[in-house]
């Protein structure tokens, strides 16, 4: 199975391949852009989970004695109503948007010396866990030189401490910007905090001051991410103004690659895939990888990148804050059979040919969209590959959809089996569009066109975050090879939609799922 895809662009490698990369050059120094998703499991509250609190913390205390009917606040219910409450007020902004994190922590501390101590009180409690104790080996091991981030809980200099490494952390913050262009020496790991840190001087949070950046370490940043790879992790890319300092840094020719690792198997959000794609353009490499999160991504690094003693360090680090579970011996026991196991993979024949043609106008990052659009209600699919388009379909549907602006002839080109290797290849994706196409046509369902098909009558309704939404009994349609044969994976899934037929916003259907 192939570990990497050309995506618009960019390169998406699979993990144990992102492993191997970093492990082949592991003489060369690294740079971590660390975000809020890497400490959660070191006991500080995701960014979500701080505007909950801003906002029960506003609602209870302009509803006094609510107390007990409002105390867990991780119940959707709960938070359905504090939401509603505040979009009454007609004061607050919407929810879920990019203003909400900065516009709730200045609406609930509006002294700046009581929001430094709401994050001091938070980073006191917090307590590196495996991943960050392992990054601090990584460190001594010459892999790691500098580490980036946005965070304000120390998390990387205490884990040095309490690792016992030969390494000495050089903490820099807005009132030490001048460290952040030394050169860093054996033993020593720059750690920069890009928001400033709450022991030295004021955290940059509300809006205003997040415009206001230094930019002395954006320059820095920049200037180091020359020629030094960054690995970006627990990341979301969601703050402005330091994604402004990377598009800077990659807006330059140079030869420190970027790895993007995103949690979970949903695709990077926009704003990470143009900075992906700028990286690309200005030769540089530019890699997404789908993970887990930060203690698995730094635990393989870890096994992989170091030797002998230290790896064995690293081993241990894993196997203490990890519980092994008790298994017994597998064993099946006879008995009559009652009833067969039914599987959601069901063996399918591919096409053994594709066809093949060129075309004027479909070029550039909406290539995808202006195609599809072509093809309209036709029973054909279509996709770009390598300056041409692929299809499936019959040849006279493809000249009517394309015959205005086809180059040539349409041409049968047979596929091969590496083709159908990997399962996140163009031409996989064009296989599980047609099978799409062709089940949602068969049994009367609404589609997405690409992976998902579901029920056109609603199963019933819900009020999510301020949003009525109806959803949808789903299946979300895959193609695997197994054993050297294709099978379609049908996963039961739901589809949410809005009062006039859109598709609910990205947070209101991770709430429904």
């Amino acid at each position: 199975m192939t570990s990497s895809s050309q995506i618009s662009g960019y390169t998406k490698l699979n993990l144990d391949a992102f492993i191997r990369a970093v492990a082949v050059n592991r003489n060369a120094p690294h740079a971590l852009l660390l975000g809020a998703g890497a400490s959660i499991t070191s006991g500080v509250p995701s960014a979500n989970a701080c505007i909950w609190d801003w906002k029960r913390r506003i609602f209870l205390t302009k509803n006094p004695g609510l107390e007990s009917q409002f105390r867990e606040f991780s119940l959707p219910s709960v938070q359905q109503k504090v939401q509603r409450w505040l979009d009454d007020q007609r004061i607050y902004p919407q929810a879920y948007s990019d203003m909400e994190y900065g516009f709730y922590v200045e609406q609930c501390y509006p002294l700046k010396d009581d929001r430094r101590q709401y994050f001091q009180n938070l980073a006191e409690r917090a307590e590196p866990h495996v991943g960050y104790r392992i990054l601090a080996l990584l460190a001594e091991a010459g892999l790691i030189s500098s580490t980036w981030t946005c965070n304000f809980d120390r998390l990387v200099a205490k884990a040095i401490d309490a690792t016992s490494t030969k390494v000495t952390p050089i903490e820099v913050g807005l009132d030490s910007t001048d460290r952040a262009d030394r050169i860093t020496r054996k033993g020593e790991l720059l750690c920069v905090a890009m928001h400033g840190d709450y022991r030295y001087d004021d955290l940059k949070n509300t809006p205003t001051e997040l415009q206001s950046q230094d930019q002395a370490l954006r320059e820095a940043l920049s200037k180091r991410l020359s020629n030094e790879t960054l690995i970006v992790l627990g990341y979301s890319g969601r703050d402005n103004s330091i994604m402004q300092a990377l598009e800077i840094a990659y807006s330059q020719p140079g030869k420190g690659r970027l790895y993007w690792c995103g949690h979970g198997d949903d695709d990077p959000p926009q704003s990470v895939s143009n900075l992906l794609e700028l990286a690309s353009k200005n030769g540089r490499t530019a890699v997404y990888v789908a993970t887990p999160g930060f203690d698995d991504v730094i635990l393989r690094l870890g096994l992989e990148c170091t030797l002998g003693e230290m790896r064995d360090r690293v081993q241990k680090m894993y196997m203490g804050a990890t519980p092994i579970p008790k298994s017994t011996p597998f064993e099946v026991t006879r008995g009559q059979v009652a009833g067969i196991i039914k599987s959601n993979a069901f063996q399918v024949e591919c096409p053994t040919e594709l066809l093949q043609f060129e075309t004027d106008g479909f070029e550039g990052r909406n290539s995808w969209n202006q195609i599809e659009k072509q093809c309209g209600n036709r029973p054909i699919v279509a996709a770009p590959l390598r300056n041409k388009i692929m299809a499936i379909g019959l040849v006279d549907d493809v000249r009517d959809a394309f015959g205005k602006v086809l180059k040539g002839n349409i041409e049968r080109i047979p596929l091969t089996e590496d083709e159908l290797e990997n399962p996140n290849s163009i031409i996989t994706s064009l296989l599980v569009r047609a099978l799409v196409r062709g089940l949602a046509t068969a049994r009367n369902l609404d589609t997405d066109g690409r992976s998902l098909v579901w029920k056109k009558n609603a199963t019933g309704s819900l009020r999510i975050y301020a949003t009525d939404i109806a959803y949808h009994d789903a299946a979300l349609l895959g193609l695997k090879r197994y054993a050297g044969k294709h099978y379609l994976v049908i996963s039961p899934s739901i589809k949410g939609l809005t009062k006039n037929g859109t598709t609910a916003p990205i947070e209101v259907e991770k709430e429904l799922r």
